[in-house]
């Protein structure tokens, strides 16, 4: 009776043991072999693993002789069923269920995937480059583009199974489109096409100023007898075209409108291919460029009233009054252009300017008149030094006549009258020039200050030399604006 409990622990460790041993007999390693239909080892082949709910289970890699493995993998049990996908480059995709039993796959054969090439010509027999060939399943999806050389040959990438069902299509701009629908059967399946040469005007519509697309603009074709034709839409790249069985020599009429553009109109005789004709609308302004024209005295503090500002608009000669000394309009005219003025009031100096126009703001133009036949204080400064210089050299030139006066020898006393007549000239000569250089040097700095001064409190845009220029000395008005 006291064994019974040694009897019992060996019962329970006995079937521990079997247990395990059942387990592990139960897992399975996998194994087998990729090869191609001619029974040759595919290297590098991805072989994929998955149960029934898609869940990936694992994956691996043939080696270089075409043979996979897969061990110590406890999701791999006997009686599991297991989809296996094979993925080769070149090779349709292998996809099928097993149930795992030994782990043995044995060879999978894979079907390789088949191409289609040709040669494109024109209907002049002259071989095509550039033709865009394009591959379609049965359902419409695009399978693959290829696109001719020199020689007009084309060949595709293997995309295709055994027994597949292809449309293939040829198309190059100046030429017509054709299509076939082919049987893949053999390893390559050959698709040559003869395209006719087409007779299409073509171009892109522009913006004549910015060289932008113009998209949507409507383009109408007429014959030589104004009847019309068609009419197409440019995209958004301004870019139409038109495909009609011209006749070659025919004249057509191509005309181009949209909103907000002058219609443009060209006439083109017809050749055979593309006949390229572009266009260039020019857009048109509504409102046009708005000017804001201000114009204040020489000091710039006092707005002048009852000025007159004539101007160019579209070679038209127009005048517009500013009675505050502010006045505005408008310019049908582009950004970029120099607008000439010329301003007029009476009691100031004539003036001409040229601004130029900005297209994406307001332009404002202040300007300052001088008044006309004023004596500038520098030239009044020069008289006043002038009449004092001259004075004092008065002064001078008697001194010696007053030291000599008692001479008795009246032959030398008129000599020296007549030096002292030549002293007083030589001497007043010197002074009004002196005088004259001293105030020029004068207004100069003055007009220098001025101008440092309209530089800070805005942008100066030019010096306009006045058109009449009365009283003393030359002198320039300022422009500036904001």
């Amino acid at each position: 009776m006291k064994q019974l409990p040694k009897i019992r622990i060996l019962l329970v460790l006995s079937v521990c043991c079997l247990f395990t041993v059942f387990a592990g007999a139960q897992q399975v390693n996998l194994n087998g072999r990729i090869y191609t239909k001619q029974n040759q080892p595919i290297p590098g082949a991805k072989v994929s693993f998955f149960n029934t709910a898609g869940a990936l289970l694992d994956d691996c890699f043939t080696n270089s002789r075409g043979e996979f493995n897969v061990q110590n993998n406890r999701a791999f049990r006997r009686g599991l069923v297991v989809r296996v996908d094979v993925h080769a480059e070149g090779y349709d995709v292998f996809t099928r269920e097993y149930t795992l039993s030994r782990g043995r796959f044995g060879t999978i054969q894979l079907d390789p995937l088949l191409k289609i090439k040709g040669v494109v010509k024109s209907d002049q027999g002259a071989y095509l480059d550039g033709v865009t060939v394009s591959f379609f399943d049965q359902s419409g999806n695009q399978r693959g583009v290829a696109v001719s050389s020199i020689n007009g040959k084309y060949e595709s990438e293997p995309l295709f199974r055994s027994n597949e069902t292809i449309t293939v299509t040829a198309k190059r701009p100046d030429y017509s489109e054709e299509s076939k629908t082919v049987q893949v059967r053999s390893a390559v399946v050959v698709a040559d096409f003869v395209l006719e040469t087409r007779t299409v005007i073509s171009g892109f519509v522009l913006d004549e100023v910015t060289l932008d697309p113009v998209p949507e603009a409507e383009v109408s074709f007429f014959d030589r007898d104004s009847r019309l034709i068609t009419t197409r839409t440019t995209n958004q790249s301004g870019y139409y075209d038109f495909d009609n069985p011209f006749t070659l020599g025919e004249i057509v009429r191509v005309r181009m409108e949209k909103k907000d553009y002058r219609p443009g109109e060209e006439t083109i005789i017809i050749a055979k291919g593309i006949n390229r004709l572009d266009f260039k609308l020019l857009k048109k302004i509504d409102e046009g460029i708005k000017v804001i024209v201000r114009v204040y005295d020489r000091k710039g503090d006092k707005a002048l009233e009852g000025v007159s500002i004539s101007y160019q608009n579209r070679g038209a000669r127009e005048t517009q009054t500013a009675p505050n000394g502010e006045t505005q309009f408008r310019i049908n005219q582009r950004g970029g252009f120099d607008l000439p003025m010329r301003i007029n009031k009476p009691g100031f100096r004539e003036m001409q300017v040229t601004h130029r126009l900005r297209e994406d703001e307001d332009n404002y133009v202040n300007i300052n008149l001088l008044k006309a036949k004023t004596i500038c204080p520098c030239f009044l400064y020069g008289a006043i030094g002038l009449a004092a210089v001259s004075g004092g050299s008065y002064w001078l030139s008697r001194k010696p006549y007053n030291d000599y006066k008692d001479f008795k020898n009246l032959d030398r006393q008129r000599d020296y009258d007549t030096a002292n007549r030549y002293v007083r000239i030589g001497t007043v000569s010197a002074a009004v020039a002196g005088a004259a250089l001293t105030s020029w040097i004068v207004c100069k700095i003055v007009e220098k200050k001025r101008i440092n001064e309209m530089s800070n409190q805005g942008k100066l845009i030019g010096l306009a030399p006045l058109a009449s220029d009365s009283g003393l000395g030359v002198q320039l008005g300022l422009v500036y604006n904001f």
